[in-house]
Formats: structure tokens, C-alpha cells, sequence
């Protein structure tokens, strides 16, 4: 199945979820660019479970999280900012500032890498 928006092959399957772990993404390639201050970054979707797999633990979740796999293969609810800082600070370094760095764009980063993105409420 195609995205009727931007012609992305789409992979749908459905998952029964009581009482079993949340599906694992499998990274496929997906990129996604964007500006931050008018810098331009980019970050794939193997990049964001590359750096879930390096933090030492979830930060407190405000409102949004996404579910990825830790260091130990558990599935771990994490902050999406501190995934995507993570995924940020490992590409660009000192690169990388953090004054134009919100919820929403990280958000917007991890959904248009296929990222289920999750509100706590």
C-alpha cells in the first residue's frame, strides 16, 4: 500500500496488544529533513533506534513518548525530545543547538520516520 500523500510504501500489519509487549519499528531506510534555526539537519529512523539503544534510562514523560527497544532488547516508553536530542547530538555534535529544539519537532521527526508517538494523559 502506497502513502496517497507522499507515495511511501506503506507495511500495515495488525497487532493484538493485551498483555503482550508493543511491536517493535523496524528501521527501513526512512530519512526525514528539516531546519532548526534555519541549520538543516537529517536523521533516519535506524538513527533514532541506534540512540534509544545507547541511554542509560526513559527521563520523565511529560506528555509524548514513543516505545523502542533498550540496550537489553526491553521495550522502554521514552521521552520523545530525549530520543530524538539523543539521535541529534550523536550526527551533529556541537552542531547541534538546542534553543529551536520542542516537543513538536521531535514529534513531527519521529512520525514522518514511521514512529508510533504516544500521549500520556
Amino acid at each position: 500500500m502506497q502513502c496517497p500523500h507522499c507515495g511511501t510504501d506503506l507495511e500495515l500489519a495488525l497487532v493484538e496488544r493485551q498483555g503482550k509487549p508493543a511491536p517493535q519499528p523496524n528501521p527501513v531506510g526512512r530519512l526525514v529533513n528539516f531546519k532548526m534555526g534555519g541549520t538543516p539537519h537529517t536523521v533516519s529512523d535506524l538513527d533514532i533506534v541506534q540512540a534509544a539503544k545507547q541511554l542509560r534510562y526513559p527521563e520523565t514523560i511529560r506528555d509524548y513518548y514513543v516505545e523502542l527497544s533498550d540496550q537489553n532488547g526491553q521495550t522502554q516508553q521514552y521521552p520523545i525530545k530525549q530520543v530524538v536530542r539523543k539521535t541529534l547530538q550523536n550526527k551533529y555534535g556541537s552542531g547541534f543547538k538546542e534553543e529551536y529544539f520542542t516537543s513538536q519537532r521531535a514529534r513531527h521527526v519521529l512520525i514522518k520516520l514511521g514512529f508510533t508517538v504516544g500521549v500520556r494523559g
